[in-house]
């Protein structure tokens, strides 16, 4: 054990591994550098049809709308809110709920392949108002990651300065760190 590391200790060696050190840190930062980030967005009221269910029989009334690579947005409405998810497969993503409809969820794309959606949704205090109604505490962007970026889960103050940006970067961010 002791040659091995007197081995490993002699001035050629500890060259040798400092330069196989710094080749390994820079293909990391130029697959970093290699990446590029862009949005697209699924139009929530042009992109979403009825799954034709009758919704005059007491049911959740539900619909699906077209997501990206393969992936289905799907929306259950009750008496007060609106639940998202996505569907892919057997894969379910519970996006959150609202009592308002979204009007479009943007899908964080890596070199063109989606890895995250940012969604915009209410939040509400857990105690109905005195009129029976849930009551809006505040609202926030929703950043959540989809299959092998799991570990994307996040949320930003929609009332925050450059809210959109911050969400964003949020989600590149954190596409490599698991």
């Amino acid at each position: 054990m002791n040659r091995i590391i007197k081995k490993l200790l002699n001035p050629q060696s500890v060259g040798l591994l400092s330069l196989v050190f710094v080749l390994l840190i820079m293909n990391i930062g130029a697959f970093a550098q290699n990446v590029k980030f862009s949005s697209a967005y699924t139009d929530m009221k042009t992109a979403c049809k009825a799954d034709g269910k009758d919704e005059n029989n007491g049911q959740d009334v539900e619909s699906i709308c077209k997501g990206l690579s393969g992936y289905k947005v799907k929306t259950s409405t009750s008496a007060f809110f609106v639940a998202y998810r996505l569907e892919k497969g057997d894969t379910t993503i519970d996006l959150g709920r609202d009592m308002s409809p979204l009007n479009r969820i943007e899908w964080r794309l890596a070199n063109g392949k989606p890895f995250a959606v940012i969604i915009r949704l209410n939040e509400y205090a857990e105690d109905f108002g005195d009129d029976g109604r849930p009551v809006k505490t505040g609202q926030n962007l929703r950043i959540i990651g989809l299959a092998g970026s799991e570990h994307i889960d996040f949320k930003v103050a929609a009332s925050s300065a450059n809210a959109n940006a911050k969400a964003r970067k949020m989600a590149d961010s954190n596409l490599v760190k698991k």
